[in-house]
């Protein structure tokens, strides 16, 4: 996905002013929904019922000091359905499938939020999500704005039919579009008088260094070299464009591929075989949990980990002021391998689906809507993710600065948000809000300690990490998302779930031995023929080349 394609997708979005698709806007309540950016939003009593998501350190949603503030500013009487993280989703299948649903849903997050083809069926196919365009279009203030302003938020959201069926929540952390980050142990490096590594040969004797020359001091051969999740990923990207969530990459011809039937991919597994066969690759990178990566980077004795594949060092030591380990980590640069190529996974799918959709139950669709672009707008995302002004936030002071060292907006009074204590003072983060990236939205305005290894500067070294050593690697290599027609749906879900399967045990199978690289990649790309792998890419080809164009 090209940001040109996008920025030739948003200018669309715009000319049309989403005109001529939907006439929503013009039935039911015009007459009791107060103008756009005008509050109270509505002129008489009304009544939304809402599906919400209740996190779990939130003692009450109805009962919800921002519940309350969000009533009297707009006027609506909120109906609130709730649902737990681990049942959300189930919730709402139940919920649509009885007939007896809300008449809107706010359910943020990739386990909570509608798929695009949960968009189709239930938008296209069955009626029940009701489009959104003319309604942004009259009240979409705040969501005009970021469609205007954010090219990747504005080609995700229109399906292919050209209707806008529900909106996902505008919330990226700049670390997270690159979530496959590798993690060495700094005082490692120095200790061993070594230079961080910059290829995979490099890389290779690194980790020899750390297993054959005590680095951790202690006397004991204890010292686990590279371990962590996924790392597969990470690994084979000096090899081939890698992404672990569907494995596709656009080749030299424009066309969506399969990275794992490619010769690249076999010299990735020759790497990691390698690492694996001399004790530097921990079999734990392909198997352990992050709890379990935990227990061994939280090692009260002696650091023992010297390389870690992990999003961020929270994955795999504790970050507090009193626990300094995590200082001694650093990012490392994505290899370069044998052919010159070194890619950074780049993840763009937070903007996929749908978390905000309005049914065909709602009597009053307009003053959903506008209660949806409050929720959307500064204020409304300030109140729900973070409280009461003077309760949970206030406005920063001279002298205060932003992750980029700039004045900033807005100091937090309160971590309700990673602490996990109990409370009843926001709605958290699982529900529908903008809080954009740090370099376009709320997320840049807050106060952070400069000091980047404090537990405030702690998201300031992420994107400092980030920008300094991934941004440029994704080489245009993005993740996409695409609507696929809802004939097909089924079939490529049970082919994805298949090859996926079979790839990712296999991986495992090449690199620890149990198949042999030489003798078995003829019947495993055969294997990945028979379980269809041609069909999967043709049904992608098709549902990419219509968003994006051949």
């Amino acid at each position: 996905m090209k940001r040109k394609i996008a920025l030739m997708l948003t200018t669309t979005l715009v000319a049309t002013s989403f005109t001529g698709l939907t006439a929503f806007a013009n039935e039911g309540s015009s007459s009791i929904v107060t103008e756009a950016g005008t509050f109270p939003i509505v002129t008489e009593p009304t009544t939304i019922k809402v599906f919400l998501v209740q996190p779990a350190n939130v003692s009450s949603l109805d009962d919800n000091e921002v519940t309350k503030a969000i009533e009297e500013k707009t006027g609506i009487d909120l109906e609130i359905i709730t649902a737990t993280q681990d049942n959300a989703k189930e919730k709402m299948s139940i919920l649509l499938a009885s007939g007896d649903y809300p008449d809107m849903f706010l359910a943020t997050g990739v386990s909570h939020q509608f798929t695009n083809e949960e968009l189709m069926l239930y938008g296209k196919e069955q009626g029940i999500f009701i489009p959104l365009n003319d309604l942004i279009d009259k009240y979409g203030d705040s969501i005009k704005n970021v469609i205007e302003t954010d090219p990747d938020y504005a080609s995700e959201i229109v399906a292919p039919d050209g209707n806008i069926y529900g909106l996902p929540s505008w919330e990226l952390a700049y670390h997270c579009t690159f979530p496959s980050k590798l993690w060495i142990n700094q005082q490692w490096l120095d200790n061993l008088g070594l230079e961080a590594p910059k290829t995979t040969d490099e890389f290779y004797e690194v980790l020899k260094a750390f297993k054959e020359q005590d680095p951790n001091g202690n006397g004991i051969a204890d010292e686990i070299p590279l371990t962590g999740l996924n790392s597969h990923v990470f690994l084979m990207n000096p090899f081939i464009y890698t992404n672990n969530l569907t494995y596709f990459f656009i080749n030299e011809e424009g066309k969506v591929d399969y990275a794992p039937i490619q010769d690249e991919w076999r010299e990735g597994l020759r790497f990691m075989k390698k690492l694996y066969d001399e004790e530097l690759l921990d079999s734990g990178a392909f198997t352990s949990s992050r709890e379990q990566i935990t227990t061994l980077g939280t090692n009260p004795d002696a650091a023992l980990l010297g390389a870690v594949t992990a999003l961020h060092p929270g994955h795999f030591v504790s970050i507090s002021d009193d626990k300094p380990r995590h200082t001694e980590y650093t990012a490392l640069e994505p290899l370069t391998g044998p052919e010159g190529k070194n890619y950074a996974m780049y993840d763009l799918t937070a903007y996929a689906g749908a978390s905000c959709v309005i049914t065909d139950a709602c009597e009053n669709p307009e003053a959903a809507f506008r209660l949806a672009d409050y929720l959307a707008s500064e204020e409304g995302t300030l109140l729900t993710t973070t409280g009461l002004e003077g309760v949970g936030w206030r406005k920063a002071e001279d002298g205060e600065l932003n992750i980029l060292g700039e004045p900033a907006d807005y100091t937090r009074l309160e971590y309700t948000h990673v602490s996990g204590e109990a409370h009843n003072k926001n709605w958290g983060n699982e529900n529908f809000h903008f809080t954009g990236s740090e370099l376009n939205g709320l997320r840049g305005k807050w106060t952070y300690d400069q000091d980047i290894y404090t537990l405030n500067g702690y998201e300031r070294r992420l994107f400092q990490e980030t920008q300094n050593k991934y941004e440029g690697h994704q080489n245009e290599q993005k993740s996409f998302s695409v609507f696929l027609d809802p004939e097909v749906t089924d079939t490529a879900y049970q082919l994805k779930v298949n090859l996926e399967d079979y790839v990712n045990q296999s991986l495992v199978r090449f690199v620890t031995g149990d198949l042999d690289i030489e003798k078995d990649w003829d019947s495993y790309i055969q294997q990945m023929k028979d379980l269809q792998v041609e069909e999967y890419l043709e049904i992608y080809n098709t549902a990419y080349e219509a968003k994006y164009g051949g």
